[in-house]
């Protein structure tokens, strides 16, 4: 892999898939950009593994609070043969005015036509949801 998949905008097609899904609280399509073997490292608890696991993490967490609205924030980019691994911040603001913010670790892998899908995914947020 080289550079060309941030050049060409797929890290920003795919955060705007994944940012999409996440907002309309769509875990079909939310855990689609996963791999089916995909982890899902968050705090205090073990690595979720698989598209189902994901999927009733974020349907008990993050989307039993309502409606979200959510952005990915990359502060760097590093691509190693078929993966690619995205350092940042996020931001979620949930109904009620309720925010969270922190750290995330994405590390993805190309899947042919499907261009990126997450692989390995930790988040780590900055302060407890104000």
């Amino acid at each position: 892999m080289s550079t060309t998949l941030v050049a060409n905008g797929e890290l920003a097609r795919f955060y705007r898939c994944w940012n999409d899904a996440f907002d309309r609280r769509d875990a079909g399509a939310f855990v689609a950009l996963y791999a089916a073997d995909a982890r899902l490292m968050s705090p205090g608890s073990s690595a979720l593994v698989g598209r189902e696991a994901i999927r009733a993490y974020v349907e008990a967490t993050f989307f039993a609070f309502g409606g979200v609205d959510s952005e990915m924030c990359s502060a760097k980019v590093i691509e190693a043969g078929d993966y690619l691994v995205d350092i940042g911040t996020y931001a979620i603001t949930f109904d009620g005015g309720m925010q969270m913010a922190g750290n995330y670790l994405t590390m993805f892998h190309t899947s042919g036509e499907n261009g990126l899908e997450a692989a390995y995914d930790i988040f780590s947020p900055s302060d407890v949801p104000t």
